[in-house]
């Protein structure tokens, strides 16, 4: 994982907001989904300092609780149809 400060747009699962100065990471292939073990295309961030990562599959099933308690929603499923497309 890569750390870097940065001004983002939270975007994604329909999901749009902007998060000032916040400490978002660039998730690698060996970040996986803290659920199934799948590799993680989000980073979620909680205004506590805890944070966890999720697959497409998960993020998506758990959406509308990240999005109600999350700091910041960092998702990178795009890269699934990049990917997909090599």
């Amino acid at each position: 994982m890569t750390t870097q400060t940065t001004t983002v747009a939270v975007t994604g699962m329909g999901v749009t907001a902007g998060v000032p100065a916040t400490v978002v990471s660039t998730l690698a292939a060996d970040d996986v989904c803290d659920r199934c073990g799948s590799r993680a295309y989000l980073l979620v961030l909680f205004d506590d300092g805890g944070q966890l990562t999720f697959c497409g599959h998960h993020g998506r099933a758990y959406r509308d609780a990240l999005v109600e308690s999350a700091l910041v929603v960092h998702d990178e499923t795009d890269r699934l149809r990049q990917e997909a497309r090599r």
